[in-house]
């Protein structure tokens, strides 16, 4: 059951204020129906997408019971998911993304049988929307030129009016969101890159940057080299990797907002023109290290699939006593989520299967990128598998690359997680019984 008031986020207030950091496709959905009706709206929607999605599952395979039985898993677990049900209630772009994300698998589901423009066009709206409501969904681009490859051969003699439509309608309108808040918002118009980059560029250890007459610049570089060091040298000496992440992410958010905040506001500066220095620097220092920029998105990418990282009971124990020795930790009055880890028994089980999963979508992506690379039909099952694993990949790629690896940003492709997996797991298991039949 859903709460009858919706329920809000520290995060909350900047969607319903349409703040200058935020893309405008949440802020129009919560001003159009008003907040009460649109958190209303937010599982009717997601419910209404998830049965198209299984029609267009049935349709593609109408006669095989396993198949229903594969249709009726994937309703299941997108519908019954506790942890992934209380979004629905939040004033947060998360419920809104998921039924975008499920719009998206049923234009990948259409175009793989009817290989139509109108469903290569449905699939490039689908992501410029997504695109709107939430910037890492820009992930979602790399999708649709794969999802072409997979019936290349159908698309000889349009295959460059096939390329423009899976394109040209989300550049389009992603660039039409860009246009209309920069407009709205004039020169205070920015983003969150600033703060996420700047972050990024405290975890690692670059050579310092060399000397400059911007003195902000080089109040920030020294903010980096000097000031983050002692958080970079706590990190350096954690035991366990599923501790160190969360740490580390801990420490990436305290980075992005309090850690810095005294260091920005003795700029005096604008925020879009601070988040713009932020970024400026940020950056520069990543180029002087790009190994362990990439390393540190190895780091987030891997956390996007590691579940319980502190109430695993192994690691619980480990995450308390690292705390209390080390002791006052680096800006501990600004840290938030340093609290006594209370082991979860279930973490035994659900870590397991998370990352057993992540491994199984990556086996499909890759396989579905080997074929789309030799130009290859798939079965129809295990294309929208390969499409739907890739989708969550390079959504986790962008994600750990600008940002962290914490559980919504997971819970966010679960629908993309458990269609590859069904129809993933559905297809072996025929591949499987059909070579079994040979060898009788």
């Amino acid at each position: 059951m859903l709460p009858h008031v919706p329920s809000l986020t520290p995060d909350s207030q900047s969607y319903i204020d349409f703040a200058p950091i935020r893309t405008a496709g949440y802020p129009l959905f919560l001003n159009l129906f008003g907040i009460r009706a649109a958190v209303a709206l937010q599982p009717v929607l997601y419910s209404l997408a998830l049965f198209f999605l299984a029609c267009e599952l049935l349709r593609t395979r109408a006669a095989g019971a396993s198949h229903v039985l594969i249709v009726f898993f994937i309703l299941l677990t997108c519908m019954g998911n506790p942890e992934l049900n209380t979004y629905h209630a939040m004033v947060m772009t998360e419920s809104l993304s998921m039924t975008a994300l499920i719009w998206f698998l049923c234009a990948i589901v259409f175009f793989l049988r009817t290989a139509s423009i109108s469903a290569a066009v449905m699939a490039s709206v689908v992501v410029g929307l997504a695109s709107a409501i939430r910037p890492s969904d820009y992930a979602l681009l790399v999708t649709l030129p794969i999802m072409l490859l997979f019936r290349w051969k159908a698309l000889a003699g349009r295959r460059g009016i096939m390329l423009a439509a899976v394109l040209c309608p989300a550049l389009g309108l992603i660039a039409t969101e860009r246009s209309a808040t920069s407009a709205y918002h004039g020169a205070a118009a920015t983003s969150l890159a600033g703060r996420h980059f700047f972050a990024k560029a405290g975890m690692i250890e670059a050579p310092e940057a060399a000397a400059s007459d911007d003195a902000p610049a080089q109040l920030l570089n020294a903010t980096l080299q000097s000031q983050y060091a002692p958080v970079r040298a706590l990190l350096d000496v954690v035991p366990r990797w599923d501790v160190r992440e969360a740490l580390s992410e801990i420490y990436e958010a305290c980075l992005e907002y309090s850690c810095i905040e005294n260091v920005r506001d003795s700029l005096h500066l604008p925020e879009a023109e601070m988040n713009r220095l932020a970024l400026r620097v940020g950056l520069a220092r990543i180029r002087r290290a790009p190994l362990a920029y990439a390393s540190l998105v190895w780091e987030r990418y891997r956390s996007l699939w590691t579940l319980y990282k502190v109430r695993y009971p192994d690691a619980a124990s480990v995450f308390n006593a690292f705390i209390e020795t080390h002791r006052p930790l680096p800006f501990q009055d600004r840290l938030v989520g340093v609290e006594i880890a209370t082991p979860s028994t279930i973490g035994r089980f659900v870590r397991p299967l998370g990352l057993g999963l992540g491994f199984l979508t990556c086996g499909l992506a890759i396989i579905g990128l080997a074929a789309g690379a030799r130009l290859r039909a798939l079965d129809g099952r295990l294309a929208t598998a390969s499409l739907a694993s890739l989708t969550v990949h390079a959504t986790f790629l962008v994600t750990a690359a600008t940002g962290l690896g914490i559980l919504r940003y997971t819970i966010s492709m679960w629908p993309a997680m458990m269609t590859a997996l069904a129809l993933g797991v559905g297809w072996l298991a025929d591949v499987s019984m059909v070579r079994a039949r040979q060898f009788v």
